[in-house]
């Protein structure tokens, strides 16, 4: 399941044949971490003079610059340096010197470009957000880099590379046992990743790249638009027939029932369970915009929209997030805890603005993301998906796609997890109609973007992301509330094809045929759990179904209602109940039922005593015959 890099860009060459790189010691650069001296400073001599191999050889191959600020002392020591070697200095005049050559980020360049085969791709990963192990940096420099250390409490480990800014992550180390670290993880904290992607792609590679027109070859344009009008007309009759529950407990249950019985069009292909669906996707996005809706806003175009612009991930749960990633489950709770989603839509969002403008190219995305100041700040990595420390609860994750077995090594956060949420992202605002995608049909499987090749926004993603300030919604031809009411026998029939009130009615009424359906007071009211369910399905067929009542529509509506408080709250604390005398057949029924004799202690006009043990079951029984209690 992991996805093999390719890179984005072709990293490019920053000498030309004849050229010296240059080594800057002018102090200009305030941002290095200055406590990466006092920690060197608790090494011996002989690992910092390790340390000087590649900055030592970088030092004798570059032109150096110094600035009026640079003391003649300094540059008597880096010349002395140079000439005899880094083990003719004291350990405190090294270590002034590696910070003196830190100062400036842009002397990295001659480090990575060194004699060290596979630094710069070291340095490009890490630039691009990946963590490399301990077991996999000897595989990329075919060498292994030498670790020293510390002492005390607090024990910090360098290598002998000269990666910083880049910092060392290792969990095994423990002062109480005296045990030393045998793994470590290498990572760029975020603070430093935008000015040295410049250094080393170029001053341009975070620009985006907008073109006018698609270039010729196979590319398929993905565009629904059109289609969202009578999407969400759709949902809106599966939310009034309570098939959602708005909030965050869509279970999968109801998921796969909505979005099986949607009927939108999908993403192309034959479509598996570890696929992205464009209906789960809509069915996730819908019950999470009727949750956060003000009760005043409308359930229109515009307004789903500017939801999925300004608020869509709030609420994600572990199965609003299986949709969004389908080829992993075990989202628990734990997990989902402190979840970027919300921030990572906000920075998508933000970087597909250029889009406006024409079609952007996707080539530099990854580049761009990672870059961003939404996710790439501080001195963590970047904001990922799940939190990073927490790899105990990242243990849950497992494929989904049982083939694959059982067990699953540690997921990589950025290749596996944060940036396919990303590329999901961008083909669920394809989905809801607020971007066209061209996708390259013949794109591999590795491929990190997923074949998605350029995008462009619509009308309808020009206003959801505030770019435009007026927006002329589509109409539906979607007919789903179309009904013949047969007064006399009250029949509903459904003329509307695909007619999500087609379960409401089946819920509340008896199916005499393939869309007719006999109503009755009784009917609503048994099949209702409680009398707010039943009020809520009484409101629904009124508002939907039989919008103006007349006759024995009329009727049977009010004897619903009645039905629904079949008994009158009675102010003393005994199992005391008042029957309402004007429900029909309610009185004959509890004075000739023949199971209730025994229990009912006293009968006084419509009031009733009922014996507390049997209590329960009467509820029940009259419950069953169309009565609440």
């Amino acid at each position: 399941m992991a996805r093999t890099r390719k890179p984005v860009l072709e990293v490019p060459q920053m000498q030309g044949p004849d050229e010296r790189p240059v080594v800057r010691l002018t102090l200009e650069d305030k941002k290095v971490n200055r406590n990466v001296l006092p920690s060197l400073s608790a090494f011996p001599k002989d690992a910092v003079v390790g340390m000087f191999g590649l900055l030592h050889h970088a030092l004798r191959v570059s032109v150096v610059e110094y600035s009026k600020k640079t003391s003649d002392n300094t540059i008597h020591l880096m010349d002395r340096m140079v000439k005899a070697g880094p083990e003719s200095l004291r350990k405190e005049d090294l270590l002034n010197l590696i910070f003196l050559f830190m100062s400036d980020l842009s002397n990295l360049l001659a480090v990575a470009d060194g004699p060290m085969p596979g630094l710069r791709e070291v340095w490009t990963r890490l630039l691009m957000g990946d963590v490399i192990s301990s077991k996999e940096l000897p595989k990329l420099l075919s060498v292994t880099p030498a670790l020293a250390s510390t002492t005390g409490w607090s024990r910090k480990y360098f290598t002998d590379l000269l990666l910083w800014p880049a910092e060392l992550r290792y969990e095994d180390y423990s002062y109480y046992y005296r045990t030393e670290v045998k793994s470590y993880e290498i990572y760029l904290p975020g603070m430093y990743r935008k000015e040295l992607v410049m250094l080393f792609f170029g001053k341009t590679a975070l620009d985006p790249i907008v073109t006018d027109e698609l270039p010729a070859g196979k590319l398929e344009v993905l565009d629904y638009e059109k289609e969202i009008p009578t999407d969400l007309v759709y949902l809106a009759g599966f939310d009034a027939c309570s098939l959602l529950t708005a909030g965050s407990n869509l279970t999968q249950q109801m998921l796969k029932k909505v979005a099986n019985k949607l009927h939108c069009g999908e993403f192309p292909g034959d479509l598996t369970e570890t696929d992205l669906s464009r209906a789960r996707l809509l069915v996730v996005a819908y019950n999470e915009f009727i949750a956060l809706r003000k009760d005043n806003e409308p359930e229109d175009m515009a307004h789903f929209g500017r939801y999925v612009a300004k608020y869509m991930g709030r609420t994600f749960d572990g199965v609003d997030m299986g949709v969004f990633l389908p080829e992993f489950k075990g989202f628990t709770k734990p997990l989902m805890e402190g979840n970027g989603a919300r921030r990572i839509i906000e920075c998508v969002c933000k970087l597909l603005k250029p889009a406006a403008k024409g079609w952007l190219d996707m080539s530099n995305l990854e580049l761009r993301f990672i870059c961003d100041e939404y996710v790439s700040s501080g001195y963590s990595s970047y904001v990922g998906l799940f939190v990073d420390s927490h790899y105990r609860k990242q243990k849950s994750l497992r494929p989904a796609d049982k083939s694959l077995g059982s067990k699953y090594d540690k997921p990589d956060m950025w290749r596996d997890l944060t940036f396919p949420f990303v590329m999901h992202v961008i083909k669920a605002l394809c989905a809801f109609g607020l971007l066209e995608i061209a996708v390259d049909k013949g794109a591999k499987a590795s491929d990190m973007l997923e074949g998605v090749r350029y995008v462009r926004l619509t009308d309808f993603g020009k206003y959801a992301l505030s770019i435009s300030k007026t927006y002329v919604e589509p109409k539906s031809d979607a007919d789903i509330a179309s009904f013949e009411l047969d007064d006399d026998n009250l029949i509903v029939t459904v003329l509307s094809k695909d007619s999500p009130y087609l379960f409401f009615l089946e819920k509340i009424g008896r199916k005499i045929g393939s869309n007719r359906f006999y109503i009755s007071a009784a009917l609503i009211v048994s099949r209702s759990k409680d009398a707010e369910e039943a009020e809520t399905n009484i409101d629904t067929f009124r508002r939907w179904i039989c919008p103006d009542p007349k006759g024995r529509w009329k009727e049977m509506i009010d004897e619903a209602r009645l039905r629904v408080a079949s008994s009158i709250p009675f102010p003393n604390g005994y199992v005391l109940k008042a029957l309402n005398p004007e429900v029909p057949g309610l009185l004959e029924f509890v004075a000739t039922n023949p199971d209730f004799a025994p229990h009912i202690l006293k009968v006084q006009g419509s009031r009733i005593l009922i014996d507390s043990t049997y209590f329960q079951t009467f509820k029940e029984e009259m419950h069953k015959n169309g009565y609440l209690i």
